[in-house]
């Protein structure tokens, strides 16, 4: 057992976590994790979403905002042609995406799983991408975002903590005008790419991860880990490929093996194992809750070594 002092170090980092960013100010990265709207149900919710997506655009991509000064270039995404929308991609130059709307579904399923159904924490229902060439490209990006723009909570970088998937990008949710919150996330064009050609991998792990939910069971059938396993790895060494374009650092953590052997994860500011077999358990005081939403745990969740996670465990209890 470690000294008590040296527990509350650990812990104290560990659940008051603020990364320094080379992307953002101290006092952006001292806001709150969490942010809250006035809408409080989907009605009212996509009724202010459909205003803040043309004060979004407005903003980023009217011919006189950061599309002009930033030289960026509108690509729409289409779900239904994304062969067509690569190739576009991939031409050379920085683009601006927009996406659709998040659909209602999705976002039923996003609150259930994820915000104990508050509709006002929903915040990419509005959202857009930049992607850009190079690393050096990343900082002006984010100094001309933030000039007169209120920001909703802390920004995400995943430059300083890679995530469990292997994404590295940025992510900001600003107060648009009417007080709807929306998103914008910044990447690299490589790891974007990933992102967009992996898409359809985070769907199986969401079906097998829905089915077990449904059952009421917090383990998976051989077949499902071994599915989980595969996209998980696939995942991730798209990912590491695509970042060694850009810098020989690749990822710091062993060789990724989620579900292969016990593993230890901060996930919210809370500590989280994942034994194998089962789907993560995070830890909250004495309660335990299963996450289910394995998309979001492996963008989200921190690999930590098990001492980090024992004292988490053990400064919840008091040392």
């Amino acid at each position: 057992m470690k000294p008590i002092a040296e527990l509350l170090k650990i812990a104290k980092e560990m659940l008051g976590h603020k990364s320094a960013s080379q992307f953002f100010s101290t006092r952006e990265m001292s806001l709150p994790e969490k942010a809250e709207q006035s809408a409080s149900t989907m009605g009212e919710l996509y009724q202010e979403a459909a205003l803040a997506s043309e004060y979004m655009a407005s903003w980023l991509n009217m011919g006189q905002g950061l599309d002009k000064k930033l030289g960026l270039r509108r690509l729409d995404m289409d779900s239904d042609n994304i062969e067509g929308f690569l190739r576009e991609f991939d031409k050379p130059g920085a683009v601006l995406v927009f996406p659709s709307m998040k659909g209602k579904e999705r976002a039923m399923e996003k609150v259930e799983t994820e915000y104990e159904g508050d509709w006002s924490r929903l915040v990419d229902i509005v959202r857009a991408t930049i992607a850009v060439e190079k690393i050096s490209d990343l900082k002006r990006v984010v100094d001309e975002l933030m000039v007169g723009t209120k920001l909703a909570r802390r920004p995400e970088d995943s430059f300083v903590e890679q995530s469990a998937w292997g994404f590295r990008r940025l992510k900001i949710n600003a107060v648009m005008p009417n007080g709807h919150i929306i998103e914008v996330q910044v990447h690299l064009k490589g790891i974007f790419r990933v992102c967009v050609q992996t898409h359809d991998l985070y769907k199986k792990a969401r079906e097998i991860a829905a089915k077990a939910k449904e059952a009421g069971r917090d383990w998976l059938h051989p077949e499902e880990l071994q599915t989980i396993r595969e996209v998980t790895q696939f995942i991730f060494d798209a990912n590491e490929a695509a970042w060694r374009k850009y810098s020989s650092v690749v990822a710091s953590s062993p060789k990724f093996a989620f579900m292969n052997f016990t593993s230890y994860y901060r996930y919210g500011g809370f500590p989280v194992e994942v034994a194998v077999g089962k789907f993560p358990v995070l830890y909250n005081g004495d309660r335990k809750a299963v996450i289910y939403d394995l998309e979001r745990f492996l963008s989200k969740g921190t690999p930590i070594c098990r001492d980090e996670f024992s004292a988490m465990i053990e400064m919840m209890k008091g040392g």
